[in-house]
């Protein structure tokens, strides 16, 4: 299994946006279409996220877009597999947007 390491704050932004990108920049649409969807074509890679440097917390637009939308698409129980997050808080917090 291919494992990658993605911190957010250097990779993407540390200023997350809000959910579509006609909202500006670095929204979670944004970050699913150019992260998440790669991530998924593969069969055997899974991304491990380091979201400790950013500064403006995940507005729940944000978390829907990106890994809500994910969930729904591909099921829970793949984005689990494919998806994982070092902030145990933040994965906590995303249970909501993954039904």
């Amino acid at each position: 299994m291919n494992v990658i390491k993605y911190n957010f704050a250097k990779e993407f932004t540390k200023y997350p946006g809000g959910r579509y990108k006609t909202l500006g920049d670095f929204s979670g649409e944004q970050f699913r279409e150019e992260v998440l969807e790669n991530i998924f074509k593969s069969d055997d890679t899974i991304i491990e996220l380091d979201t400790s440097g950013v500064v403006t917390s995940f507005t729940p637009s944000f978390l829907d877009e990106a890994f809500g939308e994910m969930a729904r698409r591909y099921g829970v129980k793949k984005f689990k597999e494919k998806v994982k997050f070092l902030d145990k808080k933040l994965e906590e917090k995303l249970e909501e947007y993954l039904q």
